[in-house]
């Protein structure tokens, strides 16, 4: 069954140049990726690209269910997180569950996961959780304790300070930086409370450091600006993702942003209808997109050139780039440990893997 989009369409990513790749299954017909809607014709071999199955029998009874890759299942899948040693974390409706290669482990139960929108995972094994209609961010230890590390889960606002002593709105999504500080993407409405259904206000980035101080590191009133730390503007930013030299990704509903430790906010590239995304030590940005003839995993080179790696309409199919089939592609993370990207592919309750050319 085919989903229905909530946005007008799979895949926007609007760029001044979009050269022929011919590695990939290929630059479309026209300039504008969004073709990608409807132009099936246009797709070309991506023979350097190998899509496998990770993880996951595709059985829906029992979704969740540990043990060796020959029998276990996933699940749903939302977010990803690739650890430099090889570990796949991810969140889903299994609570936090880990890949090693050859077993699927439950981390963190459903039961004291709570539902989290977005996770992050310290050096020590911690995790960090936000939820869209709770302003505060949770702790997880490696023991199972569940504690609230910043904000209150009661109490909606915008105010820095000591962890505890912050105010949060709407919080979207969370990463943890290279110096350990956390970031946390935040959404203020005209009524912070926990019916969401209200105008947007503002969006923000916030940063907690390592000793526990919250600052807000960009944003302010919604829109689209770059600039210094709150000169910056946002329009719903949706997804954090770290990328090499300390930057910040960020996925907005229309662009793809930019910050450096710094607070320096740029444009990466417009970008709408797109699911999630990753950005590997090079700094391609890969991301996974839902659309009507085509499911899939495309690619942005640091030279602007969009192209498309793997995927066409729906279906579960391994192989290379041009003949695989994903079935709601959502979840995506780039491992350096393997060169190689994990994609949650939901319809299919699979954990698939693309190998990425050397």
């Amino acid at each position: 069954m085919k989903k229905i989009l909530l946005i007008s369409t799979a895949l926007g990513i609007l760029l001044a140049s979009c050269q022929k790749d011919d590695d990939a299954i290929g630059s479309l017909a026209s300039n504008d990726p969004m073709a990608l809607k409807n132009e099936k014709s246009s797709l070309t071999a991506a023979k350097d690209y190998l899509v496998s199955t990770a993880a996951g029998t595709g059985n829906f009874d029992e979704e969740n269910v540990d043990g060796p890759i020959a029998t276990a299942k996933t699940g749903t899948i939302n977010q990803i997180i690739a650890e430099p040693d090889g570990k796949i974390y991810y969140n889903g409706s299994g609570g936090i569950r880990l890949f090693d290669g050859v077993s699927l482990k439950t981390i963190v139960p459903p039961n004291i996961l709570g539902g989290a929108r977005s996770f992050a995972k310290d050096k020590d094994g911690n995790f960090y959780t936000v939820n869209f209609n709770t302003p505060a961010i949770y702790k997880i230890t490696p023991g199972g304790s569940k504690s609230i590390f910043a904000g209150c889960e009661t109490i909606f606002g915008h105010k820095d300070g000591k962890a505890l002593q912050a105010r949060f709105a709407h919080l979207e999504s969370i990463v943890i930086g290279d110096d350990g500080s956390i970031y946390v993407s935040e959404i203020e409405t005209t009524s912070n409370t926990q019916t969401p259904d209200n105008a947007l206000v503002a969006s923000y980035i916030r940063k907690i450091t390592p000793t526990g101080t919250v600052t807000t590191m960009a944003g302010g009133l919604a829109g689209n600006v770059d600039g210094q730390g709150t000169e910056a503007r946002f329009n719903y930013p949706l997804e954090l993702v770290k990328g090499p030299q300390g930057h910040i990704y960020i996925r907005t509903e229309s662009k793809l942003r930019k910050m450096t430790p710094q607070g320096l906010v740029s444009t990466v590239f417009n970008h709408s209808g797109g699911q999630s995304i990753t950005v590997a030590q090079d700094g391609s940005v890969y991301g996974t997109v839902i659309g009507e003839f085509f499911e899939g995993v495309y690619k942005t080179p640091n030279d602007g050139n969009f192209v498309i790696i793997a995927g066409q309409s729906e279906g579960y199919v391994d192989g290379t780039g041009d003949v695989a089939k994903f079935d709601d592609p959502t979840g995506i993370a780039y491992s350096v440990f393997d060169n190689s990207l994990y994609i949650g592919d939901n319809v299919n309750h699979r954990l698939r893997k693309i190998k990425l050319p050397n």
